[in-house]
């Protein structure tokens, strides 16, 4: 599983080359997130996958991020058994340092 800091996908941000996608819960998601980060809970990619549903929106070199980087890492490892490379952002939104949307 690839992974990146939080510092490095604030780089990637900034050039332009990055998606992210914060796997926290809808509230998490609510109260504060990447600007750019689009929202998948774990809790529904996880359901889509038991269910063998098509994760087509989901590509490699996503960046996969969530409060701490561990429930990020479970989609990471869960995505690549369907074929798709994610990046697991380490230490999620406790070590951004970026701006935060809410």
């Amino acid at each position: 599983m690839r992974s990146c800091t939080t510092a490095e996908l604030a780089q990637k941000l900034a050039a332009g080359d990055a998606r992210v996608i914060d796997v926290r819960e809808v509230d998490e998601f609510a109260a504060g997130h990447v600007p750019e980060a689009l929202n998948r809970p774990l809790s529904n990619l996880t359901e889509s996958f038991l269910a063998g549903d098509a994760l087509s929106d989901l590509t490699d070199g996503d960046f996969l991020i969530c409060q701490s980087g561990n429930r990020s890492a479970r989609a990471c490892e869960m995505l690549a058994t369907r074929g798709i490379d994610a990046i697991n952002v380490t230490g999620g939104m406790l070590s951004w340092q970026g701006d935060i949307a809410r």
